[in-house]
């Protein structure tokens, strides 16, 4: 029997062999993924690649990690400035959120410690978990009025909304399962209008008033954000296609 007779007899034998659904794909295009019996049994010697953590049915994992940060900043609400923030995951250790605090205290004399301020900030965190370093970028709105018992400064937000704009450094420490402690510095501007007045009681009719010093425009460059806050972590897993 020549060479050529006996190799068209073993891929006839090897034909025969294979599994009906094999055969019946001849002469269309087979599917990419091979089984590695029948791979194994070929008369060529055929061999996957052996890569480490591959496996032959490329399965795709529809389960992905979706995670919620719920934080406030404890320097903030020891300065009797409640606030609270949301980060919200957006995959590769990116996210997005908000912050907002709010403390609006008087007596209703000469004590005004009130402020509001939101904004809004992306972060990249380069740890597992969203945790470790992180950069980060805000921007934001804010109001005050800051009187301890004589001059006095506003910043009203009837007038003119105050601004601020930063850049960010911190670390996010693991403490508990699902809470991490951060520190953040922000490093930025912060300007507005404020006025400046001096508080004043009338005999008249028993009342404070609030007499206008000055004028000015605040344009500030330096620490615009320090945070040691209590973060909890959601993780809420669900399947996206």
């Amino acid at each position: 029997m020549s060479l050529a007779a006996m190799m068209i007899s073993a891929v006839h034998i090897y034909a025969e062999t294979l599994p009906p659904a094999v055969i019946a794909a001849e002469g269309r295009k087979m599917p990419s993924i091979l089984c590695p019996a029948v791979c194994g049994s070929s008369p060529f010697g055929l061999k996957l690649p052996d890569v480490p953590g591959s496996s032959v049915y490329d399965i795709p994992d529809d389960e992905k990690s979706f995670r919620m940060l719920l934080k406030t900043n404890g320097l903030y609400d020891l300065a009797l400035t409640p606030n609270l923030g949301l980060e919200i995951e957006l995959g590769k250790g990116w996210t997005i959120g908000g912050n907002v605090m709010y403390g609006w205290w008087t007596d209703r004399s000469r004590f005004y410690w009130r402020a509001f301020a939101t904004d809004i900030d992306v972060r990249k965190y380069f740890g597992e978990n969203l945790s470790g370093h992180h950069l980060g970028l805000y921007a934001g709105l804010m109001t005050y009025d800051f009187e301890l018992g004589g001059r006095g400064f506003i910043c009203d937000w009837r007038d003119r909304w105050g601004k601020y704009a930063g850049i960010d450094y911190g670390y996010s420490l693991p403490v508990a399962k699902n809470l991490n402690i951060d520190f953040t510095l922000g490093l930025g501007y912060a300007g507005g209008r404020y006025k400046e007045y001096l508080p004043d009681f009338s005999g008249f009719d028993n009342k404070w008033h609030y007499v206008w010093q000055s004028t000015g425009n605040l344009h500030y460059f330096g620490p615009t954000r320090l945070e040691i806050s209590i973060v909890w972590m959601l993780d809420l897993a669900g399947k996206r296609k």
